[in-house]
């Protein structure tokens, strides 16, 4: 992966459920930003979709090896993280994310 400027740990899991519905917030609160062509893995499912705008991206990742489901930007996402921090399917921890609080929702930022 390419070194962005903010990284997200949306959910501890690899979740085809959760990352349709980040990729469905990126689309409805960025409209400016060009949805690029959905990658996926035939061989573990990985799915990777990149937005595009002024050279700049954000990249949403559900990754079956990492079993994480992430975000890596250029930019700060803050028209969305509220929207992460309150709903309860998202857990994030600060740095690294606790499978044994897996209800605790938060940002992270590194």
């Amino acid at each position: 992966m390419r070194n962005s400027d903010y990284h997200y740990v949306i959910y501890p899991e690899f979740s085809d459920e959760l990352f349709d519905d980040t990729v469905n917030k990126i689309k409805s609160n960025m409209p400016d930003w060009t949805v690029m062509e959905l990658l996926f893995d035939w061989l573990d499912g990985d799915r990777v979709q990149r937005f595009e705008k002024d050279g700049k991206y954000i990249v949403v990742v559900n990754d079956f090896m990492v079993d994480a489901l992430y975000i890596d930007a250029d930019v700060e996402l803050s028209c969305i993280s509220d929207y992460f921090g309150r709903n309860p399917h998202y857990t994030m921890e600060c740095r690294m994310y606790d499978t044994k609080r897996p209800q605790q929702a938060m940002c992270e930022i590194l």
